[in-house]
This record gives C-alpha cells, structure tokens and sequence, in this order.
C-alpha cells in the first residue's frame, strides 16, 4: 500500500485493523482510535480517496491501495 505517499510493505496479521497498522506499524498516530464500533468518526482516512472508518476496515484490505491519512 501507499500511506501519505510513502510506498509501504509489511507483513501483518490478518485480524489487525487499518487503524492499527497505521498507529502501531507505521507510527502514523494522527488517525485516533474512538469507539472501534463506527460511531465516532475520529479513525477517518481516505482509501483511494474514499472515506473510510479504519478502526472497522481490516489492514489487509488496503493491499494495493493509497491511504491518505490526516498527517498526510
């Protein structure tokens, strides 16, 4: 995947969630974790340039493609 321009490969767990891999893997801590249930919005980044709530959308599912978060 591309995190804000920067071409990333890693190998995560199939279970880690795009907000984890972007704050634990990458250390791109801007995207906050809220509520993990879709209420609050805080974990918003845009998936080839779509909005999408991490905290709910798995790592894996942004293999390929470009992640825009709020440092980016």
């Amino acid at each position: 995947m591309t995190a804000n321009g920067k071409k990333i490969e890693r190998k995560i767990k199939s279970c880690m969630t795009l907000a984890e891999l972007l704050r634990e893997e990458l250390d791109l801590t801007g995207t906050k974790l809220g509520c993990n249930r879709r209420d609050s919005g805080n974990c918003i980044v845009l998936l080839d340039g779509d909005p999408v709530l991490s905290c709910t959308l798995l790592g894996v599912e942004a293999f390929g493609k470009e992640v825009l978060t709020i440092g980016g």
